[in-house]
């Protein structure tokens, strides 16, 4: 299972950084990955599948009013068609 850490907390860190950071929680097949809302924004926008599963079909378990707005604009502009994402308009 995948976990999307959004947080300004990554803004200076490297991906690499990220990665050996959110290893350390690490708890048996789980992991995270870490982002900043501007990088989700730009992946979604940028139709990227792994931001739209995550922001249409991924179960939050924590979020921000940003993030969640964000959410709501990804189901509003994407739809998916197998395993592609396509802009509704």
């Amino acid at each position: 299972m995948d976990v999307l850490v959004i947080s300004d907390f990554f803004k200076r860190m490297k991906i690499m950084d990220r990665i050996g950071y959110l290893m350390q929680f690490k708890i048996g097949r789980i992991e995270a990955l870490g982002y900043t809302y501007e990088e989700l924004r730009e992946m979604m926008e940028g139709v990227n599948p792994l931001a739209l599963d995550a922001l249409v079909e991924g179960i939050p378990l924590l979020e921000s009013n940003r993030v969640r707005e964000l959410r709501h604009e990804a189901k509003r502009k994407y739809i998916k068609a197998g395993r592609l994402w396509i802009a509704k308009e």
